[in-house]
């Protein structure tokens, strides 16, 4: 490693352009060798040394003691930060640093610090990507380290006791979809009986695992437009009811002599 007064020295307008560069959305896409002489993780660290440097200057200029910014008192430390005045895109930028040699606690102080003095922080994406990277380091990624330590081999969720949130599974789906090919014409009714289920979780595994629905009114309304051109012009229909002069002897002979069929209606109907 370079000597860490090499490390605290002035930065350049080159390396200064060079670090612009780095922010949280390379992590994981920059690769640095193992040695430590490696010169993109050799910029990173003195651009690190640099920020401590510009932080450390502001905090005895302002008379503040380091402690003080560690404190448990949440409204103590955001009025310390506020006093030593310093521009918040530098814990921003800090924080990028140390995410992308994988200084995690590091990179979570100075994200932290930032959030809490800059109002809009939630407009800055490489900060919401970095902090949500460190967030998952200490949350998620840890514990499945520790899974798969211990001999896990699946991200699946093992087996536990309970009731489970629903009672649809894979064997479940399997055996209405079997049921279903043996007879494509089963109700829904038949189904719920097979298996034990309720007519609605039923329905929903019809509908939603195998995206069916009711063929029948399709069918019907296919049938009737095709037999309707039949009975329009096949023969004159009349629609009677049992009124006196419909079903006078008259009127029956003559409809008769016609060959006008009637049709059946209800008495009196209002239609």
């Amino acid at each position: 490693m370079m000597a860490s007064g090499k490390l605290t020295e002035a930065l350049t307008s080159d390396e200064r352009r060079q670090l612009a560069e780095f922010n949280s959305c390379l992590y994981g896409y920059i690769k640095f060798e193992d040695s430590d002489t490696c010169p993109q993780k050799v910029l990173i660290q003195k651009g690190i040394a640099h920020y401590d440097t510009v932080i450390n200057d502001k905090m005895k200029a302002a008379g503040v003691v380091p402690s003080s910014c560690m404190g448990t008192d949440p409204a103590k430390r955001l009025e310390t930060q506020k006093k030593l005045n310093i521009d918040p895109n530098i814990y921003c930028h800090l924080g990028h640093l140390h995410l992308l040699i994988e200084d995690f606690p590091k990179a979570l102080s100075a994200y932290q610090k930032f959030h809490n003095i800059q109002s809009d922080y939630w407009k800055n994406s490489a900060f919401m990507y970095g902090l949500g990277m460190v967030y998952f380091h200490f949350n998620a990624y840890k514990c499945w380290v520790k899974e798969f330590n211990e001999g896990k081999e699946s991200l699946s969720n093992c087996p536990r006791t309970g009731r489970p949130k629903s009672c649809v599974n894979k064997q479940i789906v399997t055996s209405i979809k079997n049921d279903i090919d043996k007879d494509p014409h089963i109700s829904v009714r038949e189904l719920s009986d097979i298996n034990g289920l309720l007519y609605g979780t039923v329905h929903t595994i019809i509908t939603e695992h195998f995206r069916m629905k009711k063929s029948v009114l399709s069918q019907v309304k296919s049938a009737i437009n095709e037999q309707r051109p039949k009975v329009s012009t096949s023969r004159t229909l009349l629609l009677h009811d049992n009124a006196g002069p419909h079903k006078a002897r008259a009127t029956t002979k003559s409809l008769l002599e016609l060959g006008i069929q009637v049709l059946p209606h209800p008495s009196y109907s209002p239609v």
